[in-house]
């Protein structure tokens, strides 16, 4: 049998004051059996023990305590019987009303899909969005729907002031809810006198913001955004062709109220998604217009392993670092974008800064063909240009996007590589050619300054991977890997140990100054020569090198002079120890094996 509302409620009130009982009942009787013990307790052995001198004081805390929780149970039992009777009731019969009431709608004003919000007008979704063009302080903004011109369905939308400039998905879709969705957060006044519009900013001459909505259809639908709120939760707002005042939420109002550059997104070339972001097909940096570094994406290299290579093109046959260049150049080109768009152009041609003297002295651009920085990269068919001024402001650059048409603010974070040394994009040895890649490695110079030296070695890989290495003064061969002491092999890793120290510039290398003091040639087995010589200046420990004329680096003298010994070492059978700092020239003795 089911019992109705009234029945519940009593059924409730009941229980409450049993319980209420209950618990009164209890604690008396837990006061009353506590006293009982006092009467019976004989002390609990200290020297008072027994005497009863504080036992009337205590029966009379006793009957207060019984007092007080009488006096609190029926102050409980009094608000019980006011909630059951009075207020439930009275929130019971509210909140009937309030599941029940539906504001009635105005002429031009629809219900949402839930049938219940107001609606300004009808929901214009994504799909049958035309444009929104807004009219505020900063000037406004179109959103244009704009076809794909690829023969599909798809549409993309852009800012109608700068169609060369990108805008994020989510934007366009703030854009698209906060203008096209139309829903209210209450209706304040059906009909408002035109001489009170001023209460709510929404008085002719008030800087108000226009939102103007056209579907495909080629229905539109305009509306303003007053003043803020008090409680700075919503705005006012109010509907072209009524006299309504509404509220609309804050969210909404923000979108609309600002510049349209702020709608666009600080990128700077194109995004590369995915591995594309560690396999860039080509990258290069320039500096006060003069090419600084360029590499490219090797290949060949990269189908042999389980990373991206690259091989330099500018300034010489250095050795790319490809590990630093993927974590810290490369990967960054995944969504190079900076902190936020500054200026954008209007579409035209030749792009913002074109001719614009005024523009590029106020943001540092100074020479468009010799900007500070130049950076360039290209994936696929997607070729990215970006200049950048020496500075902007603090720990920022000022960027011009060349595809975006845009000037951006630009941490130097970002592009922590601009300022990069050549260095700092290489591996510091000298060469990382695999001994199996190598023809031949002749060398040549005065080691020590006493020794005349002049060595050459072949190399040969059989189907076994067994390396087969000669030397031509003397004809000794070495059997590679079945060989205890195969010390061509050890001279070859002895040159593979040379490493770079650093820059020429900083040991004030003056090369009309300086004379040759060894030289080294490579040749691999695709025919690639390189030649390394290595040039002195005065008596430091220190020798700059080129390679194939170009070079900017030195390396100890010491590596050069054990590079030269181990030769001579090596081609007379002596031993070489490939990871000793320093080498002995060979005594008559040890020559030929005789050691």
């Amino acid at each position: 049998m089911q019992m109705d509302k009234k029945e519940i409620e009593s059924q409730e009130l009941d229980d409450a004051l049993s319980a209420l009982g209950a618990d009164v009942n209890g604690s008396v009787a837990e006061s009353e059996e506590s006293d009982t013990l006092d009467a019976f307790s004989f002390g609990d052995g200290d020297e008072n023990s027994g005497k009863g001198a504080k036992k009337p004081k205590k029966a009379g805390m006793v009957k207060k305590q019984i007092i007080m929780v009488s006096v609190f149970a029926a102050v409980a039992l009094i608000l019980t019987l006011v909630y059951f009777l009075v207020l439930r009731p009275i929130f019971n019969e509210r909140t009937k009303e309030e599941e029940q009431e539906i504001v009635p709608l105005i002429e031009g004003e629809v219900r949402d899909s839930g049938g219940v919000a107001i609606l300004m007008f009808p929901h214009v979704e994504k799909k049958n969005l035309n444009k929104i063009t807004v009219k505020n302080s900063y000037g406004g903004y179109t959103l244009q729907r704009e076809v794909v011109a690829d023969g599909s369905a798809n549409v993309n939308f852009i800012i109608a002031d700068h169609p060369a400039s990108s805008v994020s998905a989510e934007t366009v879709s703030k854009i698209v809810v906060s203008g096209g969705y139309s829903v209210v957060m209450r209706r304040l006044e059906d009909s408002c006198p035109d001489d009170q519009l001023y209460k709510y900013g929404l008085a002719p001459g008030d800087s108000y913001t226009t939102v103007t909505v056209e579907d495909i259809a080629g229905n539109s639908y305009e509306y303003y955004v007053g003043s803020i709120i008090p409680s700075g939760g919503g705005y006012y707002c109010r509907y072209s062709t009524r006299s309504a005042i509404y509220i609309i939420n804050s969210e909404s109002a923000s979108i609309l109220n600002q510049s349209s550059q702020s709608l666009l997104s600080p990128m700077l070339g194109y995004p590369i998604g995915g591995d594309g972001a560690t396999m860039v097909d080509l990258f290069g940096i320039t500096k006060n217009g003069e090419e600084f570094i360029t590499f490219a994406y090797d290949e060949a290299e990269s189908g042999q392993t389980a990373q991206s290579v690259y091989k330099m093109l500018y300034p010489g046959e250095y050795v790319i670092d490809s590990d630093i260049v993927s974590a810290s150049v490369t990967a960054t080109l995944a969504s190079l974008e900076g902190a936020m768009v500054i200026e954008a152009g209007n579409g035209t041609t030749e792009g913002l800064l074109y001719k614009n003297e005024k523009l590029m002295a106020e943001y540092g651009f100074h020479d468009l063909e010799k900007p500070a920085y130049e950076l360039y990269y290209q994936y696929g068919d997607y070729p990215s240009y970006i200049i950048f001024t020496e500075s902007g402001i603090d720990g920022y650059y000022y960027a011009y996007s060349y595809i975006w048409d845009t000037i951006v603010l630009v941490a130097e974070t970002s592009v922590p590589y601009l300022k990069w040394g050549l260095l700092d994009f290489l591996r510091t040895k000298l060469f990382f050619d695999e001994i199996g890649e190598v023809d031949y490695i002749s060398v040549s110079g005065n080691a020590y300054n006493k020794y005349d030296i002049s060595e050459k070695f072949y190399y040969d890989m059989d189907e076994y991977g067994t390396i087969h290495s000669k030397a031509e003064s003397t004809g000794w061969e070495y059997d590679g890997n079945y060989s205890e002491r195969n010390y061509a092999q050890s001279f070859f890793l002895t040159v593979a140990m040379i490493n770079i120290q650093g820059y020429a510039s900083d040991i004030d290398f003056d090369k009309s100054k300086a004379t040759e003091y060894a030289r080294m040639e490579i040749k691999l087995k695709d025919g690639t020569v390189n030649t390394y010589v290595f040039y002195r200046q005065g008596g430091g420990g220190t020798c700059y090198y080129e390679i194939n004329g170009e070079g900017e680096f030195y390396v100890l003298k010491r590596q050069i002079d054990k590079m030269l010994v181990d030769a001579v070492r090596a081609a007379n059978n002596c031993a070489v120890d490939w990871e000793a700092e320093w080498a002995e020239y060979p005594s008559e003795n040890e020559m030929l094996g005789t050691n």
